[in-house]
């Protein structure tokens, strides 16, 4: 069986290992096509991603973690799954010797039936791919409380950036503005439905105040009732926050490898709200007191988001490449991200 294996920082390659045999509770699926996170799968690979920072993932592992294929086998106790359903999944943990980050990279996974998705049939495989960045996106905008009326700033027009300014909308945000630094993402946040976009023309924080001042500008000196920082970069996220109104709600929804520092004074005198945003959530089948969606509700509304096409993906698919040009996809995405998005591997 063929998967992905990343043996030290910045090398990944195909390995092979022992087929899978189905375990009770679990669904034996046979991948068609897996999608590179270009965030937090390049963290993964150049040892950034805190859980492997910290030491608490270790070389060799298996990367990867959006898998669409079709059900082989059914372990004992599982029901509302047969052999041939289409499927989406996290992928698998288990790889005999190997660690894994979700595992979703892999010619055959083995998830827990609880954990796998049936893929609408008005989804493609390749749109399944996007269930858990668009989760991802669903989950901080209700993080955030985004609703009727709001004006919404989003840094950073990557795939999980322009997924949540097109959420944002359907939670009611009135006006939604995206702002990057590649002129390509500007242009396709406005082909998504991006109300104004703001193209960030130089690096530094300097530049980034700048439009910081463009944001209020617009909002008549008022500021957006809601900024999502969907770059990562703990820079950006201290500076991106100026944008915010008084009382407004800033999103943290990037993986931050380094701390984020924010001007205290400024989020006193302000009464700004910090949210930060983990995933899709826990891993509950009820969700914790005060929340509404559980994780498995906020995955499930994701695919019903695809399905509608009230959040599109089409033009965010890139490049599609054989499995065994895993690594790259990881260079496309590294050093050309003017061009590259989201890149789809195809096992079948």
């Amino acid at each position: 069986m063929r998967l992905a294996v990343i043996s030290e920082p910045g090398v990944v390659e195909i390995g092979r290992t022992p087929d899978h045999k189905v375990s009770p509770g679990h669904l034996l699926i046979e991948t068609h096509v897996s999608g590179i996170s270009s965030g937090t799968e390049l963290m993964v690979l150049d040892g950034r991603l805190p859980n492997i920072a910290r030491g608490f993932v270790r070389y060799p592992l298996v990367p990867g973690y959006e898998n669409v294929g079709q059900v082989v086998s059914v372990g004992a106790g599982v029901t509302g799954f047969e052999e041939g359903d289409w499927v989406c999944s996290e992928g698998s943990p288990n790889f005999p010797g190997l660690q894994s980050c979700w595992g979703g990279h892999c010619e055959q996974v083995m998830a827990p039936a609880k954990e796998v998705f049936p893929l609408p049939k008005q989804i493609s495989p390749e749109h399944g791919i996007f269930m858990v960045l668009t989760a991802v996106a669903l989950h901080g905008v209700q993080r955030a409380r985004i609703g009727v009326g709001d004006t919404v700033v989003v840094f950073g027009a990557g795939v999980v950036g322009l997924l949540a300014a097109q959420i944002a909308r359907v939670a009611g945000a009135d006006r939604v503005i995206a702002i990057d630094r590649l002129t390509s993402r500007i242009e396709l946040a406005k082909e998504l439905g991006t109300d104004d976009t703001l193209l960030v023309q130089r690096e530094g924080s300097q530049a980034l105040a700048e439009v910081c001042r463009e944001v209020m500008q617009m909002t008549q000196n008022r500021g957006a009732d809601v900024v999502i920082e969907a770059t990562g970069s703990p820079n950006v996220a201290s500076t991106a926050v100026t944008a915010c109104r008084e009382r407004g709600r800033f999103l943290l929804l990037g993986m931050y490898p380094q701390p984020v520092t924010f001007d205290c004074w400024d989020l006193y005198s302000r009464e700004l709200d910090i949210h930060s945003s983990r995933g899709a959530g826990p891993k509950e089948d009820i969700p914790r007191a005060g929340d509404r969606w559980s994780w498995r509700r906020t995955y499930e509304h994701a695919l019903r988001l695809l399905a509608s096409r009230r959040v599109c993906v089409d033009r965010l698919i890139t490049h599609r490449l054989p499995a065994e040009s895993i690594a790259e996809g990881y260079r496309l995405l590294r050093t050309e991200p003017e061009h590259a998005q989201k890149v789809v591997l195809e096992w079948r």
